[in-house]
């Protein structure tokens, strides 16, 4: 796949994970993605035919980066040293999650950094 393809494939998908978080899933279509990603209806076709397609790659670009942080987590020298590694990237994800663009009960971590916690 040529690296213009593969960036508006990458971008669909991005684009699909923030929706998914300030709407669900559900009731996220694929032009709702199309649209926000700037990109023509007709070329999401392209990527993906359904929506339980790019739900697909969703997971799968989620696995792929769970496995990486695994993968730096099992570096670390002691059990005690992984689980704080892995303690520190859930506050750092939790940290980059969008306060305002969440709505409230679809995301735990959101709700405590609202009550100051």
């Amino acid at each position: 796949m040529s690296r213009t393809k593969t960036d508006k494939r990458s971008r669909l998908i991005q684009t699909a994970v923030k929706l998914a978080y300030l709407r669900g899933f559900r009731t996220t279509s694929l032009a709702d993605i199309a649209e926000a990603a700037n990109v023509p209806v007709g070329n999401v076709y392209y990527y993906f035919k359904t929506k339980d397609e790019i739900g697909e790659a969703i997971v799968e670009q989620r696995l792929l980066e769970l496995r990486t942080l695994q993968e730096m987590w099992d570096q670390r020298g002691s059990p005690k040293e992984r689980l704080l590694a892995c303690i520190e990237n859930t506050f750092e994800t939790v940290i980059y999650l969008p306060a305002e663009d969440v709505p409230s009960g679809l995301c735990a971590p959101n709700c405590t950094r609202r009550a100051g916690l």
